[in-house]
């Protein structure tokens, strides 16, 4: 399995990941492109570059079958994401 363990920021840590891949090979490229990409929304709801998602967490948990990318987005798209 491939495990990854992260907190940001640095000097005041305000969230930690863990990732858990089963059956991945390494943690680093694995599971960590994940936390990357779990902290960066993190940050960018926060910071106002996206609104938080509005469906419950149960809509958007992976369901066997369906592709990620055919899930829900972690947050609604801003009006820059959309191209309008």
């Amino acid at each position: 399995h491939a495990w990854f363990t992260s907190f940001a920021p640095a000097e005041n840590p305000e969230i930690a990941v863990t990732v858990l891949v089963e059956h991945g090979m390494h943690g680093g490229s694995a599971a960590a492109p994940i936390a990357k990409i779990v902290m960066q929304r993190y940050f960018d709801i926060k910071n106002g570059k996206v609104a938080p998602r509005t469906q419950p967490p149960s809509q958007i948990a992976h369901r066997p079958g369906i592709q990620p990318e055919e899930q829900a987005p972690l947050a609604e798209p801003t009006p820059d994401e959309q191209g309008d």
